[in-house]
């Protein structure tokens, strides 16, 4: 569906990751492949760190640390938020939302909107379509964008295809009215390859059980429980070669744009070679379309593009205004895009989370 929203901007983000670094090389023994061919696929995926949350870490907690960063440093004042929207699927409890625990928390207005949505990788604009949607509804002023995951919780030590690739993060993002034009929207969702991307176990459908919980190795070699995530790794690469360049070219049409029109296509990350092959299939220079973010931090899902902003443009976003085209796609299935014009940032920074005591 096609949307043009008018007038709003990210004026801030904070990304709260975990101080834990895993580092691939060290995980070899693990799978059950010979080392030297897990090697060459490291190399080839880019394979290298990423940050993993501790068993009981979970969402409001880093998100908590993230909007008192934002608060300390005077981007925003409590007083000031109208509304908290949180889009992720790695929910503190079955109830009650996250969104409840950071109003709560913060002691904002009892009035504050609260709303989770359940979310995967295209959650970071679904999110913000929401969000643009809420302001022009209540005409709220200062909505918060919570998003992020912890599915290293949820990853089989032994399965190659996910565990090396999933890291944890948490994102906060400040949206506000702004006199920057035109805000164009599209996402297209794809229902019936919803099994491609999976946690098959633990929901009401399939409770988990000491059954759910036993390995079994999977066509490729990989051990895997039912309890796990799951990706049909080739599946989703074929899906979204098939549909993400096309709804780039179409919102470029729709907005006016083309690829030199834009100064950065920020997309979410799965991994560093299937952003490459995007970008080669669009004709993206790449200095315009990063694909480093999987290599470090892993892939937070729903966090990888605000990541992907804080950590290759943070700096350029701080200091002038910046034509952006910002694609999500992955578990739902589901692709989506947003481009504008985003005015100065005032605050896009990476932090660490702190352990209290």
């Amino acid at each position: 569906m096609k949307s043009i929203f008018q007038n709003k901007r990210i004026s801030a983000i904070v990304c709260v990751l975990p101080e834990k670094v895993v580092r691939y090389a060290d995980e070899l023994q693990d799978y059950n492949f010979p080392v030297r061919q897990s090697e060459m696929l490291g190399k080839m995926m880019d394979y290298n760190t990423r940050r993993q949350c501790e068993p009981t870490d979970s969402v409001s907690e880093y998100a908590t640390q993230g909007i008192q960063r934002l608060i300390d440093q005077s981007v925003i004042r409590p007083e000031e938020i109208d509304a908290i929207v949180v889009a992720s699927s790695s929910q503190d409890y079955i109830m009650p939302s996250v969104s409840y625990l950071l109003q709560g928390h913060f002691n904002l207005r009892e009035d504050v909107y609260c709303c989770d949505i359940v979310q995967q990788c295209g959650g970071y604009q679904f999110g913000l379509i929401q969000s643009f949607m809420l302001m022009d509804t209540f005409g709220f002023r200062k909505v918060l964008l919570v998003t992020g995951e912890m599915t290293s919780k949820k990853v089989g030590m032994h399965d190659r295809n996910a565990r090396p690739i999933i890291g944890d993060a948490v994102s906060v993002t400040v949206i506000e009215p702004a006199d920057n034009g035109a805000i164009y929207t599209d996402y297209r969702n794809y229902g019936q390859m919803a099994d491609a991307i999976m946690i098959p176990a633990g929901g009401l459908k399939m409770p988990s059980t000491p059954e759910t919980a036993i390995e079994t190795k999977d066509a490729s070699g990989n051990l895997r429980a039912l309890d796990h995530f799951y990706m049909d790794g080739e599946g989703v690469f074929n899906f979204v070669m098939t549909h993400v360049p096309p709804m780039i070219t179409d919102i470029l049409v729709q907005s006016g744009d083309s690829i030199d029109s834009i100064d950065y296509f920020m997309f979410h990350q799965p991994n560093k070679y299937m952003v490459d092959r995007l970008a080669d299939e669009l004709e993206i220079p790449s200095d315009k379309c990063f694909g480093n973010i999987v290599g470090i931090y892993g892939n937070a899902s729903t966090a990888t593009i605000p990541l992907n902003i804080c950590h290759n443009i943070g700096s350029i976003a701080i200091a002038k205004p910046l034509r952006l085209c910002l694609s999500g796609f992955g578990g739902g299935l589901t692709c989506n895009a947003v481009v504008f014009t985003n005015p100065q940032m005032d605050c896009c920074e990476i932090i660490d989370f702190k352990r209290t005591l």
